[in-house]
Protein backbone atom coordinates (compact mmCIF):
# COMPACT_ATOMS: atom_id res chain seq x y z
CA UNK A 1 0.00 0.00 0.00
CA UNK A 2 2.97 2.06 0.38
CA UNK A 3 3.43 2.69 -3.24
CA UNK A 4 0.39 3.29 -3.69
CA UNK A 5 0.46 6.26 -1.36
CA UNK A 6 3.68 7.13 -2.55
CA UNK A 7 2.55 7.32 -6.63
CA UNK A 8 0.01 9.09 -5.38
CA UNK A 9 1.69 11.88 -3.59
CA UNK A 10 3.81 12.71 -6.97
CA UNK A 11 0.24 13.83 -8.14
CA UNK A 12 -1.57 15.40 -5.54
CA UNK A 13 -0.86 15.79 -1.63
CA UNK A 14 -3.19 14.42 0.02
CA UNK A 15 -3.92 15.24 3.72
CA UNK A 16 -3.51 12.30 6.55
CA UNK A 17 -7.53 12.06 6.59
CA UNK A 18 -8.09 11.86 3.05
CA UNK A 19 -5.22 9.58 2.29
CA UNK A 20 -6.49 7.19 5.26
CA UNK A 21 -10.45 7.96 3.53
CA UNK A 22 -9.25 7.07 0.04
CA UNK A 23 -6.85 4.10 1.35
CA UNK A 24 -10.42 2.60 3.06
CA UNK A 25 -11.91 2.66 -0.36
CA UNK A 26 -8.87 0.46 -2.06
CA UNK A 27 -9.27 -3.36 -2.57
CA UNK A 28 -6.72 -5.47 -2.89
CA UNK A 29 -6.70 -8.08 -5.27
CA UNK A 30 -4.17 -11.23 -6.17
CA UNK A 31 -4.15 -12.40 -9.58
CA UNK A 32 -1.96 -15.38 -10.99
CA UNK A 33 -0.55 -15.08 -14.39
CA UNK A 34 -3.15 -15.52 -17.01
CA UNK A 35 -6.15 -14.45 -15.18
CA UNK A 36 -8.88 -11.97 -16.29
CA UNK A 37 -8.74 -8.51 -14.51
CA UNK A 38 -11.67 -7.61 -16.88
CA UNK A 39 -13.61 -9.26 -19.77
CA UNK A 40 -15.17 -8.05 -23.03
CA UNK A 41 -18.69 -7.71 -22.23
CA UNK A 42 -18.02 -6.58 -18.72
CA UNK A 43 -18.84 -2.87 -17.27
CA UNK A 44 -15.17 -1.62 -16.01
CA UNK A 45 -16.58 -0.64 -12.22
CA UNK A 46 -12.92 0.24 -11.09
CA UNK A 47 -9.36 2.14 -11.78
CA UNK A 48 -6.78 0.18 -10.43
CA UNK A 49 -3.01 0.48 -9.20
CA UNK A 50 -0.60 -1.83 -10.27
CA UNK A 51 1.52 -2.70 -7.14
CA UNK A 52 3.12 -5.89 -8.46
CA UNK A 53 2.91 -7.46 -12.15
CA UNK A 54 2.59 -6.95 -15.73
CA UNK A 55 -1.22 -6.52 -17.12
CA UNK A 56 -2.30 -6.52 -21.27
CA UNK A 57 -5.16 -5.21 -22.24
CA UNK A 58 -6.28 -6.64 -26.03
CA UNK A 59 -9.37 -7.45 -27.83
CA UNK A 60 -10.16 -9.79 -30.53
CA UNK A 61 -10.70 -8.99 -33.83
CA UNK A 62 -11.74 -13.03 -36.03
CA UNK A 63 -10.00 -14.97 -33.24
CA UNK A 64 -7.10 -12.95 -33.33
CA UNK A 65 -5.89 -11.27 -30.01
CA UNK A 66 -4.80 -7.57 -30.37
CA UNK A 67 -3.19 -5.80 -28.10
CA UNK A 68 -3.21 -2.43 -27.31
CA UNK A 69 -1.56 -1.82 -24.20
CA UNK A 70 0.59 -3.08 -21.62
CA UNK A 71 0.56 -1.86 -17.48
CA UNK A 72 3.13 -2.51 -15.15
CA UNK A 73 3.52 -1.37 -11.76
CA UNK A 74 2.81 1.98 -10.47
CA UNK A 75 0.55 1.69 -13.59
CA UNK A 76 -2.92 2.77 -13.03
CA UNK A 77 -5.30 0.10 -15.64
CA UNK A 78 -8.61 0.25 -16.45
CA UNK A 79 -11.07 0.18 -19.40
CA UNK A 80 -11.72 3.81 -18.79
CA UNK A 81 -14.18 4.37 -21.66
CA UNK A 82 -16.62 1.09 -19.76
CA UNK A 83 -15.55 3.07 -16.65
CA UNK A 84 -17.02 6.23 -17.95
CA UNK A 85 -19.60 5.82 -20.11
CA UNK A 86 -20.89 2.42 -17.67
CA UNK A 87 -21.06 0.44 -21.29
CA UNK A 88 -19.65 -2.78 -21.49
CA UNK A 89 -16.70 -3.28 -22.51
CA UNK A 90 -14.80 -4.24 -26.27
CA UNK A 91 -11.48 -5.56 -24.56
CA UNK A 92 -9.85 -8.06 -21.67
CA UNK A 93 -7.14 -6.86 -19.14
CA UNK A 94 -5.45 -9.85 -18.62
CA UNK A 95 -2.16 -10.82 -16.14
CA UNK A 96 0.80 -11.52 -17.80
CA UNK A 97 2.17 -12.42 -14.27
CA UNK A 98 1.27 -13.09 -10.71
CA UNK A 99 0.28 -9.89 -10.01
CA UNK A 100 -1.22 -7.52 -7.08
CA UNK A 101 -3.84 -4.61 -7.50
CA UNK A 102 -5.37 -2.11 -5.83
CA UNK A 103 -8.83 -1.37 -7.78
CA UNK A 104 -10.81 1.55 -6.40
CA UNK A 105 -14.53 1.25 -7.51
CA UNK A 106 -16.24 3.84 -9.05
CA UNK A 107 -18.79 4.02 -6.03
CA UNK A 108 -16.60 4.97 -3.56
CA UNK A 109 -14.92 7.24 -6.11
CA UNK A 110 -18.05 9.00 -7.19
CA UNK A 111 -18.60 9.57 -2.98
CA UNK A 112 -14.86 10.58 -2.36
CA UNK A 113 -14.94 13.05 -5.54
CA UNK A 114 -18.33 15.16 -3.52
CA UNK A 115 -16.75 15.16 -0.25
CA UNK A 116 -12.67 15.73 -1.07
CA UNK A 117 -11.43 18.25 -2.98
CA UNK A 118 -7.69 16.63 -3.31
CA UNK A 119 -9.22 13.39 -4.18
CA UNK A 120 -11.17 15.08 -6.69
CA UNK A 121 -8.17 16.95 -8.23
CA UNK A 122 -6.45 13.51 -8.14
CA UNK A 123 -8.97 11.29 -10.52
CA UNK A 124 -8.67 14.07 -12.75
CA UNK A 125 -5.07 13.99 -12.81
CA UNK A 126 -4.96 9.88 -13.13
CA UNK A 127 -8.26 10.50 -15.96
CA UNK A 128 -5.33 13.13 -18.13
CA UNK A 129 -2.32 10.49 -17.30
CA UNK A 130 -5.04 8.16 -18.97
CA UNK A 131 -5.82 10.04 -22.41
CA UNK A 132 -1.93 10.90 -22.69
CA UNK A 133 -1.26 7.49 -22.77
CA UNK A 134 -3.71 6.41 -25.23
CA UNK A 135 -2.88 9.87 -26.99
CA UNK A 136 0.61 8.68 -27.19
CA UNK A 137 -0.15 5.21 -28.83
CA UNK A 138 -2.13 6.51 -31.11
CA UNK A 139 0.46 9.21 -32.08
CA UNK A 140 3.39 6.38 -31.99
CA UNK A 141 0.76 4.38 -34.70
CA UNK A 142 0.73 7.43 -37.04
CA UNK A 143 4.08 9.07 -37.00
CA UNK A 144 6.86 6.03 -36.08
CA UNK A 145 8.32 3.38 -37.45
CA UNK A 146 7.51 -0.65 -35.88
CA UNK A 147 11.37 -0.40 -34.71
CA UNK A 148 10.72 3.41 -33.51
CA UNK A 149 8.13 1.80 -31.34
CA UNK A 150 9.17 -1.18 -30.03
CA UNK A 151 12.29 1.51 -28.86
CA UNK A 152 10.19 3.31 -27.14
CA UNK A 153 8.67 0.42 -25.22
CA UNK A 154 11.93 -0.90 -24.60
CA UNK A 155 12.49 2.71 -22.93
CA UNK A 156 9.68 2.71 -20.54
CA UNK A 157 10.10 -1.06 -19.49
CA UNK A 158 13.65 -2.17 -20.37
CA UNK A 159 12.48 -5.63 -18.57
CA UNK A 160 9.65 -6.06 -20.91
CA UNK A 161 11.30 -8.75 -23.08
CA UNK A 162 11.55 -10.89 -19.71
CA UNK A 163 7.98 -10.19 -18.78
CA UNK A 164 6.00 -10.05 -21.95
CA UNK A 165 6.10 -12.70 -24.85
CA UNK A 166 7.09 -12.01 -28.04
CA UNK A 167 3.95 -12.48 -30.12
CA UNK A 168 2.09 -10.11 -27.28
CA UNK A 169 4.77 -7.65 -28.09
CA UNK A 170 4.56 -8.01 -32.15
CA UNK A 171 0.70 -7.47 -31.59
CA UNK A 172 1.17 -4.61 -29.61
CA UNK A 173 3.33 -2.77 -32.32
CA UNK A 174 1.45 -4.22 -35.12
CA UNK A 175 3.86 -6.46 -36.86
CA UNK A 176 4.42 -10.29 -36.98
CA UNK A 177 6.71 -11.82 -34.27
CA UNK A 178 9.68 -12.63 -36.64
CA UNK A 179 9.91 -8.81 -37.07
CA UNK A 180 10.61 -8.72 -33.99
CA UNK A 181 13.75 -10.93 -33.80
CA UNK A 182 14.86 -8.67 -36.85
CA UNK A 183 14.30 -5.23 -34.96
CA UNK A 184 16.03 -7.14 -31.91
CA UNK A 185 19.05 -8.58 -33.96
CA UNK A 186 19.54 -4.74 -35.62
CA UNK A 187 19.47 -3.07 -31.80
CA UNK A 188 21.80 -5.66 -29.86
Amino acid sequence: MNEVRETLSKLVRLEEEEWLVLASCLHEESLPKKSPLLKEGEICTFIAFVSTGAFRYYFLKDGIEKVTSFFFSKDFVSDYSSFLSEKPSMHYIESISTSVVYKLYKKDLMLLYDKYKNIEKLGRLIAENLFLSVDKRLNAFLYLSPEERYKELMNRNPNLSQQVPQYMIASYLGVEPETISRIRKRNS
